[in-house]
């Protein structure tokens, strides 16, 4: 259970990697070794190098997710990556390069280039407590369906730059795990829909500081009640932003939950908390709520995994008028292996966005749906199909619906 208090502290941190589907310290199907497939990679001493080259061809029906006219094509992604791996008794190391290249068939001018490099290392200082840093550095596209997107037919560049310290240790009973991290984020500019030129992104640029803690306690092998909390800092580059607000805040996180594992094959986890985020600018005045996490994760046979989770959760948002909003969402997700090298999975996910704005309530409603497959013929070959439905309906000028269909091939050694 020691890992699992590491992992709570991440996703109250907010870091990017800590949105795992499911809950820590339990392994999907998908995720378990299988016979002959796994990559073999170039071992020297005890360092092993992997390298790997990704196709994909996807056709999508609304590539700039707009809610009138959309349009409609053709994507081809390549995607290499590298990663280096380092593992000794105490300590380990993890380095990775990687990128994707997107080429548009109709759209050139939503081609885009992602790349970014990661490295995480960790050192065990006694058989329970260990150490771990994170650093990062990626340059990403902003999702045009993502709350804050301002839409246009660019999508926005961002430079993300991140470094994260954890630690973890257990005494008898006693669980205790920290963690504290800061981002930097640089958005670039765009220019937004029926606009010729660029408009800025630059009141969006910011960087934040992150630090998390949580207590646990092991009543037995199966309840593990904790206790959790986090304080947040963010600082906006510009002193106001378009709309005339100061955007700086100060926020944390209280909360309590329970830990649930009944037998091998199944752990739950609830929260429940409350979450306040102070804004400079008095017309956006603070935003505060009661927030709650229920995550359930069973490997009902050896073959089959379930994945079921509802959240409230407070975000902040650069959406005009608005600094944050409510969250509510709902997943479920099946995921069968079907042969040791061949699998399917498919999931269904509801989420409410309700935005805290000074001009008025805005609400958004997702529904979104996938079906996917992976076989994996050979430890040299992976190859992929999905199939994803997005729909939002919005009671403001925000509404989509989009399909994508994705087939892709790696290579892998």
């Amino acid at each position: 259970m020691r890992r699992a208090g590491l992992y709570a502290c991440l996703l109250l941190c907010g870091t990017a990697d800590a949105t795992a589907q499911g809950v820590a310290g339990l392994d999907s199907v998908r995720s378990m070794s299988t016979p002959n497939s796994e990559p073999r990679g170039i071992r020297a001493g005890p360092v092993v190098t992997y390298l790997s080259v990704g196709l994909r061809g996807q056709y999508n029906d609304n590539i700039h997710a707009a809610d009138s006219n959309p349009k409609a094509d053709y994507v081809a992604h390549i995607r290499p990556r590298l990663e280096v791996r380092t593992r000794r008794r105490r300590h380990g190391a993890r380095a990775t390069l990687e990128a994707d290249a997107a080429r548009h068939l109709r759209n050139p001018a939503a081609d885009a280039v992602a790349y970014g490099g990661r490295v995480t290392a960790h050192l065990d200082l006694d058989r329970t407590t260990r150490v771990g840093v994170t650093l990062a550095a990626q340059r990403e596209y902003e999702d045009p369906a993502a709350p804050d997107a301002p839409g246009g037919e660019t999508r926005t560049p961002i430079r993300r730059y991140a470094a994260r310290l954890e630690a973890d240790t257990r005494l008898g009973r006693l669980g205790a795990a920290a963690a504290g991290g800061v981002e930097r984020l640089n958005f670039g500019d765009v220019a937004p829909d029926n606009q010729a030129s660029e408009g800025e992104n630059d009141d969006r640029d910011r960087s934040s500081a992150r630090v998390a803690a949580r207590l646990s306690y092991g009543l037995s092998a199966v309840y593990e009640p904790f206790i959790q909390g986090a304080y947040n800092v963010v600082d906006y580059d510009r002193h106001r932003d378009a709309s005339g607000f100061d955007r700086d805040s100060r926020g944390f996180t209280l909360g309590a939950g329970l830990r649930y594992r009944p037998n091998g094959f199944t752990v739950a986890e609830t929260r429940v908390g409350y979450r306040k985020q102070s804004t400079a600018a008095a017309r956006l005045g603070p935003v505060e709520g009661l927030t709650a996490e229920i995550a359930l994760r069973s490997n009902l046979t050896p073959h089959t995994t379930l994945d079921v989770s509802a959240q409230r959760l407070l975000r902040q948002t650069t959406a005009d008028n608005a600094s944050g909003f409510f969250a509510t969402r709902g997943r479920a997700r099946i995921d069968q292996r079907l042969w040791h090298n061949l699998f399917l999975g498919a999931n269904a996910a509801f989420a409410r966005h309700t935005f805290v704005s000074a001009l008025g309530e805005r609400e958004d409603r997702l529904f979104s749906a996938r079906v996917d497959a992976r076989y994996d013929p050979s430890a040299f070959l992976r190859l992929t199909a999905d199939y994803r439905y997005t729909r939002r309906v919005s009671n403001r000028d925000a509404g989509f619906a989009r399909n994508q269909v994705t087939l892709g091939a790696e290579l892998r050694y």
